[in-house]
């Protein structure tokens, strides 16, 4: 009896799992009374490339920065993550760049690199700790 309804509930489920990915039909009413209905199915698209914001990530750990040097395109937008337990910054160093507040454990901050050129930045707390953005066109 308990093999029958183990059978029971695996083919319900296997029922409702194919009918969640099956797409559903749309109708689309006609705009003129005299032309029939179409039945469209709905895709999704994938994003253009013109859509997509390039991304880099630099994380915070053991007291560096990670990768410790980042080589990117112009546009490009560069986040940082602190996953130590003491809190950090990122700061340019000299010059216009990122500039972070104090970071907290997890506390993330982005900054995009609309210009050309080569970044160095540090922890302002911790000034060993150092990096750099390289930004090409």
């Amino acid at each position: 009896m308990k093999s029958l309804i183990i059978w029971i509930v695996i083919i319900i489920l296997v029922v409702l799992g194919v009918m969640w990915v099956r797409k559903p039909a749309v109708l689309v009413p006609p705009t003129d009374p005299g032309t029939t209905t179409t039945t469209v199915t709905p895709t999704t698209l994938p994003p253009t490339a013109e859509f997509l914001v390039p991304t880099a990530s630099v994380a915070i750990e053991n007291f560096a920065f990670s990768p410790k040097t980042v080589t990117v395109k112009k546009g490009t937008s560069v986040t940082w993550t602190n996953k130590d337990s003491a809190p950090h910054t990122v700061s340019v160093v000299g010059g216009a760049g990122p500039s972070s507040v104090s970071l907290a454990t997890g506390a993330t901050f982005s900054f995009t690199f609309d210009t050309v050129g080569v970044f160095q930045y540090t922890c302002s707390l911790h000034p060993s700790m150092q990096g750099t953005v390289v930004v090409t066109e």
